[in-house]
């Protein structure tokens, strides 16, 4: 915001004034800054001067112009006419006017926080159904349903084949979980799994992987037991730091010695760190419970752990923004 005032004190020590708006006879701006461009000869009791206001806010205010009392004397006819300020505001919109770094111009700039938030409506970070806790392990098969190509991988020699039970592909989808070939330090990301025919679709890959080779689920980074990694890069941009998270978590059967202590256990993808945890705890059976937070990212993605699942538990997670 800009405003026009009338000089009613200058103290050049502290290059701060105090203003009367234009036109009032109530609005006072006391203490506020002056651009150090305006020589201290020109702040003369009774001018003319430009107040900015950024975001409407008086403690932020500050005098960028002045001009002897009566008439602008035939100088700028308008802010940006004026020499140390933005010669356009195309582009500009919703931005407000500070002093540059050098302490010798104006420059705009974009609120705190305006533009840093990116929504996305809806969309479903990742979607599971637990029938036993991770890490899932086995052994390539080549010889197995579909054979080994660059999108399948049939196995056998499995261990908790529940814990990837329901992983859905389509594009709704989008958050994937790694499947690391131990044996040769790659991975790939899950698309979709078929536990009755022992094999996982992955994305396209042209890695080496062959017959025999260790496969799990096991995140390489948070190496706690159990954590897996989900990779969001689908969606989330490689600059995004943190995500706004939606989960529910709910026991859909009957109560069980295990109710108690059922609960998803959301962590950066990093090491290990108890105090890095989300909790979201699935404590009542037919409850679903919920969770709104926002989510460290790295490398465009996070950690998770379901601990003491069953078949009768259900989990959803959503993105509904990035930062």
């Amino acid at each position: 915001m800009i405003e026009v005032g009338i000089l009613k004190n200058f103290d050049s020590g502290t290059y701060k004034a105090g203003v009367q708006l234009a036109g009032s006879l109530t609005t006072y701006f006391d203490d506020i800054s002056v651009a150090k461009n305006i020589p201290s000869s020109a702040m003369v009791i009774g001018n003319y001067v430009i107040v900015a206001i950024p975001g409407g806010n008086p403690r932020d205010a500050c005098v960028i112009a002045t001009w002897p009392g009566g008439s602008p004397g035939g100088g700028a006819g308008s802010f940006l006419d004026l020499s140390d300020t933005p010669s356009s505001y195309e582009g500009q919109a919703g931005k407000y006017p500070k002093v540059n770094a050098a302490e010798n111009a104006l420059e705009f700039e974009a609120y705190p926080f305006a533009t840093l938030f990116t929504p996305i409506a809806g969309c479903i970070c990742t979607q599971l159904h637990f029938d036993a806790e991770h890490p899932f392990t086995a052994k390539i098969n080549s010889g197995g349903s579909g054979g080994l190509t660059a999108t399948n991988v049939p196995y056998d020699g499995e261990a908790n084949e529940g814990a990837v039970k329901g992983i859905s592909s389509g594009a709704s989808f989008w958050g994937r979980m790694m499947l690391y070939n131990s044996t040769r330090g790659t991975h790939r990301r899950i698309v979709d799994v078929n536990t009755t025919y022992d094999y996982i679709i992955t994305e396209p890959s042209s890695d080496d992987w062959a017959d025999n080779d260790d496969i799990t689920t096991q995140s390489q980074v948070n190496t706690q037991a159990g954590y897996v990694d989900i990779d969001v890069s689908d969606q989330i941009p490689a600059d995004a730091t943190f995500m706004s998270m939606l989960v529910q978590y709910s026991d859909l059967g009957g109560v069980d010695g295990d109710d108690s202590l059922r609960t998803l256990l959301i962590h950066p993808y990093e090491s290990y760190n108890g105090g890095l945890r989300y909790h979201v705890p699935a404590t009542l059976a037919s409850e679903v419970t919920m969770l709104v937070f926002i989510q460290k990212l790295i490398d465009q993605k996070f950690t998770m752990y379901a601990r003491h699942p069953s078949s009768d538990m259900s989990m959803a997670l959503y993105a509904k923004g990035y930062y």
